[in-house]
């Protein structure tokens, strides 16, 4: 059963990592791209321990989106299971409402 709240929970909840993300995806571009100009202007040493850097920095990023999916897999099947918990649950309530009504009337 998905409310409206829960599903604004959920994106509010991914939503802050996914922004961070982006950030840093974003400054991994630019210190690529700032690389690349110091390539072309031909900053031999220096620029190629940039680049080493830049390249480890991109890979270890690139490992964390990876890692960052499996745990919204995981998640979301979770929520999979949370929620036909959550539908056994309510089924059963109803049944002992409705076993309660009928040990009244046999009372009665």
């Amino acid at each position: 059963m998905n409310s409206p709240t829960s599903t604004a929970q959920a994106k509010s909840i991914f939503h802050e990592p996914k922004s961070k993300l982006c950030e840093r995806v974003t400054a991994h571009l630019n210190s690529i791209g700032g690389i690349a100009n110091s390539l072309g202007r031909g900053a031999s040493g220096k620029a190629q321990e940039s680049v080493r850097q830049a390249i480890d920095s991109f890979v270890a990023t690139e490992n964390h989106i990876s890692a960052s999916e499996e745990n919204l897999k995981k998640l979301q099947l979770l929520h999979i299971h949370m929620n036909y918990q959550f539908e056994n649950i309510e089924k059963n309530v109803q049944q002992l409402e409705n076993l309660k009504e009928q040990a009244q009337s046999m009372r009665r």
